[in-house]
């Protein structure tokens, strides 16, 4: 197995917000490919990102983070590398899709 990288940088812009685009960028990085060809996910959000709401961030990992089971098994496969006023946001919505039923 192999790392991988999730680079939003790639996609433009500074601020991710709304499902259907954090669905796009599911689709875009062929995330779920990476859950079963890759060891670890680098995931990389520029330091100049301006906004992350969590419609976008759980449209792109909801059901991933479902499917790990834990925070921690999420965070053990995808490494979060991300500008530090980000970190609360990607907590709480970790802990949200731990409560939910689907995405």
């Amino acid at each position: 197995m192999s790392s991988c990288i999730v680079d939003f940088g790639q996609l433009g812009g500074r601020a991710y917000a709304g499902r259907p685009n954090g669905q796009a960028a599911y689709e875009y990085f062929h995330i779920d490919k990476m859950m079963s060809e890759c060891e670890i996910v680098s995931v990389k959000f520029p330091d100049d990102t301006k906004t992350l709401t969590s419609s976008y961030f759980l449209g792109c990992f909801g059901k991933t983070i479902i499917e790990m089971g834990s925070e921690e098994a999420f965070r053990k496969k995808f490494k979060m590398e991300n500008p530090t006023k980000l970190n609360g946001i990607i907590s709480k919505c970790i802990k949200t899709a731990l409560i939910a039923t689907s995405y």
